[in-house]
């Protein structure tokens, strides 16, 4: 008679048996993780939800970018899709077949394409998925200084907080920043609020009362805003007087202008210190800083050059006047000094050792206020046989510069009157 085996027995050989899989499973998986690891790199999938920031409805039709950058030789994944009728979308995962030891950079863009806190770039063609009635939004794996919130005109950024579900609140462009104050996130009602101020400054360009305005606008934000802000609005504003039109891909708006002196009324002299006149022309017609320039060159090349900036004030002149007299150079032979010529104080700048492209050594600015005019003479050394130019235009154009303080200095001088 066979008797079976006792179980116990039964069960340490199968025990047994389990054992000897569980070594051979770690010995052959467990190197092919880590060679995975190293090989391969997996993308989870991702399900992203975009809602108006102000209402909370979904919205559909908005194209979403995820898109990852490798770390080691920066390939790139990139996907784009639309929201459905949810506001919803679904990427599904990745796998890099190529070793890149990891992701460098990993985010999801949507309605990336906007301009609407760029106004001024109103022309650009959108796209698909694309609108300028909301704002771009940003969210990165990695947001360096996310804390810091005002980006305009960049997009606004947040953190991404999970690597599987995301819900994008996209901030619609308001002519009104007050109505944000309705969001409950406090995070994005801020940038709301700061984003759309900074766009309301930019869409008003009719009248030089509209720019004043759009300048008070962008003081209202935070100080490292309105400082991006107002430069960016004086930059828009010259710019769209300067630059031919036709050569501006975003087609810049027709600026308000100030009005303008015959330029020969404004620079008269045909002759100066020897020297010809070869151009005159009237430039940088700048409704933002409320001034605009004359210029006239004598000589060719040019030995001399006159600039009178005009302002609409007297203080806005005094205050140019005051910050443009800065004047430094690193040789040490370089002088600032006041100078009296024809009763009148000017400040003269020169560099003895200065080599121009025509090898003429040395250069002397003379400048002064006179009234709501700055002047700035720029002469090229040698100086041609007298210093007409100077007298001439101090004739034309006395000094309004206080004679209190005529010792020469290597200081900033200001206008003290």
């Amino acid at each position: 008679m066979i008797q079976s085996a006792p179980a116990t027995e039964r069960l340490r050989h199968l025990s047994g048996r389990l054992v000897t899989v569980l070594v051979v499973g770690i010995l052959v998986l467990v190197p092919g993780y880590f060679l995975a690891i190293f090989i391969f790199t997996f993308i989870p999938p991702i399900g992203v939800r975009v809602v108006d920031a102000v209402s909370g409805q979904p919205i559909a039709g908005i194209a979403v970018t995820r898109r990852v950058t490798t770390g080691l030789d920066t390939q790139e994944h990139t996907a784009t899709k639309t929201t459905d009728s949810n506001g919803f979308v679904l990427f599904r995962p990745y796998l890099f077949w190529w070793p890149v030891l990891g992701v460098e950079q990993y985010t999801i863009s949507v309605n990336e394409k906007s301009m609407a806190a760029e106004p001024w770039r109103r022309e650009v063609d959108l796209g698909p998925g694309q609108t300028n009635k909301y704002l771009p939004m940003v969210l990165t794996a990695r947001c360096e200084n996310c804390e810091l919130l005002w980006k305009a005109p960049r997009p606004a950024a947040e953190n991404l907080r999970s690597m599987w579900f995301a819900t994008v609140p996209l901030i619609p462009a308001m002519d009104s920043p007050d109505k944000c104050s309705s969001i409950a996130n406090s995070t994005i009602a801020k940038q709301c609020k700061e984003l759309n101020t900074y766009r309301s400054a930019f869409l008003h360009f009719d009248s030089l009362q509209d720019i004043e305005n759009n300048k008070a606008i962008c003081k209202q934000l935070e100080p490292q805003a309105a400082k991006t802000c107002t430069e960016t609005l004086g930059g828009y504003v010259y710019w769209s007087v300067a630059i031919r039109k036709d050569s501006s891909p975003y087609k810049p708006r027709q600026m308000p202008t100030l009005p303008t002196l015959p330029v020969e009324e404004v620079l008269p002299f045909d002759t100066v210190g020897g020297l010809e006149i070869s151009n005159r022309r009237t430039c940088c017609n700048n409704a933002f800083t409320g001034s605009v320039t004359y210029s006239a060159d004598y000589g060719w090349p040019d030995r001399i050059n006159v600039r009178i900036d005009e302002y609409l004030t007297e203080d806005a002149a005094r205050q140019a006047f005051s910050s443009s007299n800065k004047r430094g150079n690193s040789d040490p032979k370089s002088t600032l000094s006041d100078e009296i010529r024809s009763g009148n104080r000017i400040i003269v700048f020169r560099t003895p050792h200065f080599k121009n492209r025509f090898g003429e050594s040395g250069e002397e600015i003379v400048f002064w206020r006179s009234a709501n005019k700055v002047i700035t003479i720029l002469i090229g050394l040698p100086r041609p046989t007298d210093e007409e130019v100077v007298t001439k235009y101090l004739g034309l154009y006395p000094s309004s510069l206080s004679q209190n303080n005529s010792t020469t200095t290597r200081v900033r001088i200001l206008d003290s009157k």
